[in-house]
């Protein structure tokens, strides 16, 4: 994936050891809707997943809710829309 065309924020699941799958946000998401629509993903599929708002800012989320900001995005095969 080419990383200078990538739109923010967006969203990835985390498959297994660095590999990742990418889903787009609606544009006009609030802060608070994107980590809701994540939320119901990771709870859906039981895995984690992060929702990349920059090149240096994520929140991770969790199976149980548990939210991680970090400046460090999860790096890897990346795959989606």
């Amino acid at each position: 994936m080419d990383k200078q065309n990538q739109k923010y924020p967006y969203i990835v699941r985390h498959l297994m050891a660095a590999m990742y799958y990418r889903s787009s946000v609606l544009d006009g998401l609030t802060k608070e809707e994107c980590l809701a629509e994540a939320r119901v993903i990771t709870e859906k599929y039981k895995i984690g997943t992060c929702v990349i708002w920059s090149k240096n800012e994520c929140s991770y989320i969790e199976p149980g809710g548990k939210i991680t900001e970090s400046n460090n995005p999860p790096s890897g095969g990346v795959f989606g829309i």
